[in-house]
């Protein structure tokens, strides 16, 4: 099938295509004269690839992913992968939720500020 076709039936962007497989993630494309000719493994990679990047994987890790294709069992890559993104998201998720809970003792104490005097000041830190 033709790279209009694959864009239709993946939701990836013609331009996309072109750079993934200019960055090889997607491997022996086929040429039909000028015309690229893919098949229902490169579709697959495709949506893998949107799956991937739309869980906050990088095309670069995405292609270290693929590249393990070769080998008898790459899954175990791309379950160390996910690992990885799992323990990165728990930490953002931490650093997050105590910028949260920073955010709500700073406002709370202004609003017992104003509360208390509504010409209340910042104190002078410097």
């Amino acid at each position: 099938m033709y790279i209009g076709e694959v864009s239709k039936i993946t939701g990836a962007s013609i331009k996309a295509i072109r750079f993934y497989e200019e960055l090889g993630l997607l491997a022996q494309v086929g040429r039909s004269g000028r015309y690229r000719v893919y098949n229902d493994t490169h579709v697959l990679l495709i949506r893998l690839i949107l799956q991937a990047k739309a869980q906050g994987f990088k095309l670069a890790e995405i292609k270290r992913a693929i590249s393990y294709q070769n080998e008898k069992e790459p899954w175990f890559h791309v379950l160390k992968l996910i690992e990885q993104k799992q323990q990165s998201l728990s930490e953002e998720i931490s650093r997050k939720l105590e910028q949260r809970d920073t955010l709500s003792k700073i406002y709370s104490e202004i609003e017992t500020c104003l509360s208390v005097n509504p010409e209340c000041q910042l104190e002078d830190t410097a």
